[in-house]
């Protein structure tokens, strides 16, 4: 692969992912209404199993990435996601990550509150161009 876009991509463990998803009542489970802080707070002393990281794995890779996420996202938790990205942007050497970020959009980046699609395409294709990765023909109409 020459790039990888990752929409609604998780950056955190699977047993984050899933505790957040709870905490937000997205996946079913004891809680409910709970405020952002207090989910926040939860989420940043959650001690239980955490199954998969892709951490290491995103370490290691070579290729420019995207991540398209919504700020709004009630099974990915975004801030610990852009968050872990911005530590692994900042501690690398090779490939960049990009981070587009729908501040109210959900996990199908849509509108979190009126459900009107959010249109994300053309920030991939600029991504795509600024990378020449489109296919376009530089200097071509």
């Amino acid at each position: 692969a020459a790039y990888i876009v990752g929409i609604s991509a998780p950056a955190v463990t699977y047993g984050q992912e899933i505790h957040y998803s709870r905490l937000t009542g997205d996946d079913p489970g004891p809680y409910s209404g709970l405020s952002d802080d207090e989910i926040e707070r939860r989420l940043d002393a959650y001690d239980g199993p955490h199954g998969y990281d892709p951490l290491p794995v995103l370490e290691r890779l070579a290729v420019p990435s995207l991540w398209i996420l919504g700020g709004a996202d009630p099974s990915v938790p975004t801030k610990l996601s852009v968050a872990n990205l911005n530590r692994l942007r900042a501690d690398r050497q090779r490939a960049p990550i990009d981070i587009e970020l729908f501040a109210d959009g959900d996990h199908s980046i849509r509108h979190a509150v009126t459900g009107q699609r959010l249109d994300y395409w053309p920030r991939i294709t600029a991504w795509l161009e600024r990378r020449r990765m489109s296919g376009k023909k530089t200097g071509q109409p």
